[in-house]
């Protein structure tokens, strides 16, 4: 009964976002979601590697891209919300949280079902939930995906190794699997507003500069994710995963209904010169040392309050990688405009490296930082 009236009550929730987006395509927005997700990601991966006809042409991409949406009149950012929660509620019903509680009990806490709260924040593929009884508050993520979650958890136990760096992140508590083999984690609730929201001028960007410089003095031997790295080479897990992201781009063919054959063509013009950069660099590349990276290190996963990093946050994709692709994916090294570089930002960065590492090579990170 209890799952019945809770499925009503988010049933009426979602159909009020829904209204929201009255008058528009909703079976465009269904066809076409993922579509915009992941053809955003190949925007951000292959504008590195262009020369200036083919960044025409994908900016064109982008450009078209964003006039489909202006012309549905769809508010992306509802659309996003609506779905998100959707995905987070509706999935609620198939969830033993008895099971979970009960995990969490076991640790010296009396919370009840009727303990837990719906919370605002979500992810792509996380289920979020505050549980909360008096002062006690906590944080609990059930992820879709079981390998994303269990990484961030990884990653979390091998920064809390190493305790010198004094490295801010979220205090995990507990993870494992459900009774119905969902992935969840339960974190203390750290109180905070992330930077997005706040003023991005003054020290907090100094301080997150050399959180992230202390991040990277993480040695690791394999690359890949932390949880299940393998001893593979960095240049072609690189290589390997932008090819990859170019191909998965290929569904803007049917987003924007152009010729085939000639969004084809520039498919395997952009192919070609992807390979054909990875060739010129691939010493340089190669010479990258193997860290923890974040991989998004960005304004909304860092957590402030009272002026100061509470937390490092959705630690999701971390990996052993190359610092300087790192910092070069990150939004703190850009300016207001998301444009020029934010030199002060990675001025702040060389100088803790340095700091932390008598042997760290600025130049040879700049150029790989730079290509």
């Amino acid at each position: 009964m209890k799952n019945k009236i809770q499925k009503y009550q988010i049933q009426g929730k979602l159909n009020k976002i829904l209204r929201i987006l009255k008058g528009n395509d909703l079976k465009f927005v269904k066809e076409n979601l993922t579509i915009l997700w992941g053809i955003d990601r190949f925007f951000i991966f292959s504008k590195k590697y262009l020369n200036k006809k083919d960044l025409g042409i994908i900016n064109k991409m982008e450009k078209e891209i964003d006039d489909i949406i202006h012309k549905k009149k769809i508010s992306i950012v509802m659309i996003k919300f609506a779905v998100k929660y959707y995905k987070n509620n509706f999935k609620d019903i198939n969830i033993n949280w008895l099971f979970i509680i009960n995990k969490i009990n076991k640790l010296g806490y009396n919370f009840a079902i009727d303990d837990l709260k719906i919370s605002s924040a979500f992810g792509m593929n996380n289920m979020v939930r505050i549980i909360q009884k008096g002062k006690k508050k906590l944080f609990i993520k059930i992820s879709e995906k079981r390998v994303n979650l269990q990484n961030e958890c990884y990653s979390i136990k091998l920064i809390n190794k190493y305790k010198k760096l004094n490295i801010p992140t979220a205090d995990l508590l507990l993870h494992g699997l459900t009774d119905n083999r969902k992935y969840y984690a339960v974190y203390k609730f750290i109180e905070g507003k992330n930077l997005r929201d706040l003023n991005r001028k003054g020290k907090i960007p100094t301080e997150a500069a050399k959180i992230l410089a202390r991040i990277h003095q993480i040695k690791l031997k394999k690359v890949g994710l932390i949880y299940n790295g393998k001893s593979e080479d960095w240049y072609f897990y690189l290589r390997k995963n932008i090819l990859s992201a170019l191909e998965n781009s290929k569904q803007y063919l049917y987003l924007l209904k152009k010729n085939k054959e000639t969004n084809n063509k520039t498919y395997l013009r952009v192919r070609k010169e992807i390979q054909e950069y990875f060739r010129q660099h691939e010493n340089l590349i190669r010479s990258a040392p193997i860290r923890l990276i974040h991989q998004d290190f960005n304004f909304h996963n860092i957590l402030v309050k009272n002026n100061k990093i509470q937390a490092i946050l959705d630690m999701e994709f971390s990996m052993a990688g190359d610092p300087a692709w790192d910092i070069n994916g990150s939004d703190l090294t850009k300016n207001q405009k998301g444009k020029e570089h934010n030199m002060k930002f990675i001025q702040d960065y060389l100088k803790e490296r340095k700091k932390l590492d008598k042997n760290f090579n600025s130049k040879d990170f700049l150029k790989r930082y730079l290509i």
